[in-house]
């Protein structure tokens, strides 16, 4: 069994040879209440589509949220076409 910190080391060797990968830059830059974001195979589509408006339906406490929130944050950071201008809308 592996511990975190190699898991660790092979996303952050995951981003340095796809830094376009915002899924892996959520891995390696993110954490939430402390711990390492985890990764979710089942959200490491939607968190790579390239698309300029994501529109999901889900269930709640599937990780999504703070997925999605990574990824504005990696677009931000990254300058994602051209800009990294984000807009993030939470429904009330």
């Amino acid at each position: 069994m592996t511990d975190s910190s190699t898991l660790h080391a092979v996303w952050r060797e995951i981003l340095l040879r796809h830094p376009d990968d915002p899924y892996a830059w959520a891995i390696v830059h993110r954490q939430i209440a402390g711990r390492p974001f985890i990764d979710l195979p089942a959200l490491s589509e939607i968190a790579r589509d390239e698309s300029q408006l994501i529109v999901v339906q889900k269930s709640a406490q599937v990780g999504l949220t703070e997925l999605m929130v990574s990824k504005a944050l990696w677009a931000a950071d990254t300058g994602f076409a051209g800009r990294g201008n984000v807009l993030y809308m939470m429904p009330t």
